[in-house]
């Protein structure tokens, strides 16, 4: 088994939100916010496809990929692979092992976004 992947990959955070200007942080700032608006209904509509029987596992599974890039663009390790083992298993799990596996790597994505606030102040309230 993978050992546990950081919630937050802090060389690759380095990379990016180490902001040289005042102009770097409002780029930056924008982009965590924008970040927000797109992963919180990604993760809605999988809830909702996970209760649903005639949900398509294909579209969720895309679904599943294009969250797991954003989220490890970000650094969020460890729910980049939380997310990419689901993106594998989604056919063969029940509806309450889906929800569970979204709740936590929906806790793991908060945690990032906390630990990049943490780490970089000017990201607060984003």
């Amino acid at each position: 088994m993978d050992p546990t992947p950081p919630i937050l990959d802090l060389e690759l955070a380095e990379q990016f939100f180490a902001a040289s200007s005042p102009e770097d942080e409002v780029q930056l700032r924008e982009m965590v916010v924008g970040l927000r608006a797109d992963i919180y209904p990604r993760f809605a509509n999988l809830r909702r496809w996970a209760t649903a029987e005639a949900s398509d596992p294909t579209e969720c599974q895309r679904e599943l990929h294009q969250l797991r890039g954003v989220v490890a663009n970000f650094g969020f390790s460890a729910a980049a692979q939380r997310l990419r083992g689901l993106e594998h298993t989604w056919r063969a799990l029940s509806a309450p092992d889906k929800i569970e596996a979204l709740r936590v790597a929906h806790g793991e994505v908060d945690a990032g976004l906390e630990a990049l606030q943490t780490r970089y102040p000017y990201l607060r309230g984003a």
